[in-house]
């Protein structure tokens, strides 16, 4: 029987004996928004080394939005929601610049969220947003059964059928 050879990379440590350089943690909350309509914005930092002088800067929002039965029409399409995707579903929004010298990734980072914040908090802090994202979801489930796992003729009722 042969066992499998792991090679070690050239400074001889594993990625878990490895640390990020200081300042590069993998993911860092950076702050937490509260939305008018019960909601909240999770603003997270994942920038990263690309080389000694330049990084990838990587900004992430993240919005969990609860599935719930009063957004749907019918209880099959709230199942099949929640069957799918879970008690709830994830908006996400990411902008990400490589090659940043890295006294540039602050300003790099705070551009993107300035952004965020101008364009699309306003679009989902509506008190419409969470029951047209999931229901979204549902219509995704609907025209693409095959990304879900489900065979056509599984494919869920359209609404009034």
């Amino acid at each position: 029987m042969t066992e499998a050879i792991r090679e070690r990379p050239r400074d001889g440590k594993t990625s878990s004996e490895r640390r990020p350089q200081e300042g590069f943690e993998r993911m860092k909350l950076v702050e937490k928004i509260s939305l008018p309509n019960q909601l909240s914005a999770e603003v997270y930092d994942q920038s990263r080394p690309i080389s000694q002088d330049t990084v990838k800067v990587v900004f992430i929002a993240r919005v969990k939005v609860e599935v719930k039965e009063e957004y749907f029409d019918r209880r099959e399409h709230y199942e099949m929601t929640r069957k799918m995707y879970g008690p709830e579903v994830l908006f996400e929004y990411m902008n990400v610049r490589a090659f940043v010298p890295v006294r540039d990734r602050e300003k790099v980072f705070r551009d993107f969220e300035h952004h965020f914040k101008k364009d699309s908090l306003p679009y989902i802090s509506k008190p419409q947003f969470p029951s047209r994202f999931v229901l979204s979801k549902y219509h995704d489930i609907r025209k693409n059964p095959w990304k879900y796992g489900l065979l056509p003729e599984q494919k869920v009722d359209a609404p009034g059928e």
